[in-house]
């Protein structure tokens, strides 16, 4: 997967220790001072999905496997004029679109949230970009926009061959060469791990027609969903509502007898990602269910049931959200996720929590949940403790998006 993220598939990637079990990592970040003068000290590489992940060498992802791409080199301290924050982080934003530079998944929604629809057209010009990364992320942003004006190229890529997904095998520790057939390596006897393609950047082309109501990305999505790799589709379905989506999640949601090994295993991934779905939609058929496992190290926190019980609406959410939140046993990364959830449910008196995880988490990777709780959640009053950490470098690339989004929702003075 080098610069792109499909080398290494979604499903061949181990489920592995979640955050908050990840040892202390090295935490740097981009190439920009508020002179505009770079302090590089040496590269880094991060995950594109999991982009607290902070390692100074290439490799793979202690949380979810997946191959790590260049990340943003430490910079020395910066010091931003008073009132000046909204212009340091258009500057600081520029600057990573220009270079590239930093995780695009976390760069282009904070574009976003400060340029507004006039983000656009620098998301239409990415759709030509060779990486990956870039492309795919910006994809994800035009769908939620729903910017109907790059739907025909949209299509047009979606259909493209260049695209499709195709199924191969390949040898992680060999990966030069791949496979028609599963099997083991010729050279290392390793078992031999699937591989699907251009499967990130179809997956976010046909969502992003999906949420922009194009029956080609349904359709699209459809299909990769009736495949055993599918999963993830099941999620970008629920985005968008209908009563044909709702059946499709609730057909997922039924696992059939006689499955064992590995076909089992998807089956179960395949359920919980279309349950997920369906709270997100607000149905609560397997409410009790997927709420269950919240107050444990596992549970399903690593499948996004916190965000979709945010996202939900459902007053019945609020409960369980609130016994893990207030349970001192339970991870950081679940309680800051559990009271992120509440504050979307409208429950704004939580904000103070997390003000008390930032200063209780100083110096943890756990820190930058809190950011991106603040980035969810748009609280106004976490801008003062923001800037203080993009002047003092520590965690600046989560601290700089979290302000930037928040500041996006405030109107321009």
């Amino acid at each position: 997967m080098s610069a792109s993220i499909s080398a290494r598939p979604f499903l061949a990637r181990p489920f592995l220790a979640p955050a908050f079990l990840v040892p202390a990592l090295l935490l740097l970040s981009m190439t920009l001072t508020s002179q505009g003068k770079k302090g590089l000290q040496g590269k880094t590489f991060t995950c594109p999905m999991h982009p607290q992940i902070f390692l100074p060498a290439a490799g793979t992802c202690p949380i979810c496997g997946m191959n790590l791409v260049p990340g943003p080199p430490l910079i020395q301290k910066v010091k931003i004029a008073p009132g000046g924050l909204r212009a340091w982080c258009e500057a600081y934003l520029a600057k990573a679109l220009e270079d590239r530079s930093g995780n695009p998944y976390m760069v282009l929604p904070a574009f976003v949230a400060l340029e507004g629809r006039g983000a656009a057209k620098k998301l239409r010009a990415l759709l030509a970009s060779k990486e990956e990364g870039w492309l795919v992320a910006a994809v994800y942003q035009l769908g939620r926009m729903q910017d109907l004006e790059s739907a025909p190229l949209l299509e047009k890529m979606l259909a493209d061959p260049k695209y499709a997904v195709s199924v191969s095998y390949l040898c992680q520790a060999h990966p030069d060469k791949t496979l028609s057939a599963a099997g083991k390596c010729k050279k290392c006897d390793r078992t031999l791990s699937p591989s699907l393609g251009r499967f990130e950047e179809h997956l976010s082309m046909a969502g992003a027609l999906h949420q922009m109501g194009r029956e080609s990305g349904q359709q699209a999505l459809e299909k990769l969903a009736a495949q055993w790799y599918g999963g993830r589709a099941l999620r970008q379905l629920g985005l968008r509502d209908s009563p044909r989506v709702r059946e499709i999640l609730d057909q997922a949601t039924h696992i059939e007898d006689g499955l064992d090994g590995k076909d089992l295993a998807r089956a179960k991934f395949r359920r919980i990602q279309a349950i997920c779905a369906q709270i997100q939609l607000g149905i609560d058929d397997h409410f009790a269910e997927a709420v269950q496992g919240l107050g444990t190290p596992k549970g399903w926190t690593r499948y996004g049931v916190f965000q979709s019980l945010g996202q939900s609406g459902l007053e019945v959410a609020k409960k369980p959200l609130r016994e893990v939140m207030r349970n001192p046993e339970l991870s950081w990364q679940q309680r800051i996720a559990a009271a992120t959830g509440l504050i979307q449910l409208g429950e704004k008196n939580f904000q103070g929590f997390l003000v008390g995880a930032y200063e209780q988490t100083a110096g943890s990777v756990d820190q930058l949940s809190v950011f991106a709780a603040w980035a969810k959640v748009g609280d106004e009053r976490a801008l003062p403790l923001l800037e203080r950490a993009i002047e003092n470098g520590k965690h600046r690339n989560g601290a700089a998006m979290a302000a930037a989004r928040i500041l996006g929702r405030m109107p321009k003075e």
